[in-house]
């Protein structure tokens, strides 16, 4: 015989309920399995880092007293290591949430992957059901990286002795996802350049401006563009992005010929 404690809220009107009471016995030995995965930010972005929260429960009887990991990114045709993180003991019946930290290579194509976690990676826990052990949700690979924060960090990268105008050429084409609401950045550049914004549709309307020295170079519109000629000097200028998009982050790629 079983006893089962059931509350029914006072809100609810009179009625006739059907109460389903489902009793499974533990599994003898371990039984590891991931039952949910949650990360944050929602989106992923290429060279950025992100957090995934990955639940795990025991099944069995017995406690695990040691396991890893593995966490990839998959498609069609790719599997792409995140990380093989350890994990503390499971004890029998029971179930645990671990947060794990994981850098998304920056040279990978956006798209749809699979996010992919596996408890016990390698099969050195002895487990009654070996075939339970990985779980994968969709997520979308934002076609965004970040190589420089918003609101003028690329001055480290001045401050390092690096050309902002090979950077940019060599990152920035790949697309940036700053705020979306006003970015700035810092560039060092000479001769004829052309900065130009181009967001993910034509119904973000932009301002950009290019500063250089007292000279404010301004144009709007969905993808605006601003040509200068720089000399045969570096120039240090600043470049400032505002998107009218009601503040929020949208992503827009920052190009310079």
């Amino acid at each position: 015989r079983y006893f089962a404690r059931v509350s029914v809220p006072g809100t609810l009107d009179a009625a006739a309920f059907d109460i389903a009471v489902t009793i499974q016995r533990a599994l003898v030995g371990i039984d590891l399995t991931p039952i949910d995965l949650q990360w944050e930010p929602e989106t992923i972005q290429r060279g950025q880092q992100f957090t995934l929260s990955a639940t795990v429960a025991n099944l069995g009887a017995r406690g695990a007293t040691f396991t890893n990991a593995r966490v990839w990114l998959q498609d069609d045709e790719n599997e792409v290591d995140l990380g093989f993180p350890d994990q503390d003991p499971f004890p029998a019946q029971s179930v645990r949430t671990d947060r794990f930290h994981l850098d998304v290579p920056v040279d990978l194509d956006s798209g749809n992957y699979e996010l992919c976690f596996e408890v016990d990676e390698g099969g050195d826990v002895p487990e009654v059901n070996e075939n339970n052990n990985i779980r994968c949700e969709p997520v979308t690979l934002s076609p965004c990286v970040d190589p420089y924060e918003p609101n003028g960090s690329s001055q480290e990268a001045i401050a390092s002795g690096a050309d902002w105008a090979q950077a940019a050429e060599d990152e920035l084409e790949l697309d940036i996802c700053p705020q979306g609401d006003q970015d700035w950045f810092y560039a060092t550049s000479r001769g004829q350049r052309t900065f130009c914004v181009d967001g993910p549709n034509n119904q973000t309307f932009f301002n950009l401006t290019l500063q250089i020295g007292d000279q404010s170079i301004v144009r709007n519109g969905t993808n605006p563009c601003v040509e200068a000629n720089l000399g045969n000097t570096q120039q240090r200028v600043l470049l400032r992005v505002v998107a009218f998009n009601g503040g929020n982050r949208i992503p827009y790629s920052v190009t310079l010929d």
